[in-house]
């Protein structure tokens, strides 16, 4: 915190908690989610998804491929989806967090990525995954 003249100054970063982290407490909120992410053929990449709800297990996650099909469910009730192997969700009840991982990314991963509240056709986060080719040397 800052003062000059009398009037009180935040760091910046305060101010943009203090402006997008309002929470009701009667309402899970995702209230931390991933950007469109970049990824190399075989790396392994995380996308992060919190809710404001700790302890509750009512985040899915879903995966649209790139031609836009029906979102499929990838994870829900601490289940994942068996015909995405290469997937993990790593769960933290305590903060809320259910941060998806792939892990040796391949071109099929590329997409849209979805964390939701489970049940709720308003409460979610997308993030878009492009998938690159590893460039050959000669």
């Amino acid at each position: 915190m800052f003062r000059h003249r009398g009037l009180v100054s935040v760091p910046w970063t305060t101010a943009v908690c203090i402006l997008f982290c309002a929470v009701d407490l009667n309402e899970s909120t995702i209230i931390v989610h991933s950007e469109d992410q970049c990824a190399i053929v075989g790396e392994t990449i995380r996308f992060k998804c919190s809710t404001t709800n700790p302890g509750n297990d009512a985040i899915e996650w879903r995966h649209s491929d790139v031609s836009g099909s029906e979102m499929k469910l990838v994870y829900s009730l601490g289940v994942l989806d068996k015909s995405f192997e290469r997937y993990n969700v790593s769960v933290n009840a305590e903060t809320g967090s259910y941060n998806l991982i792939i892990n040796n990314v391949m071109s099929e991963d590329a997409g849209t990525f979805r964390c939701n509240e489970k049940d709720s056709s308003t409460e979610y986060k997308d993030a878009r995954l492009i998938v690159k080719e590893k460039l050959l040397r000669s």
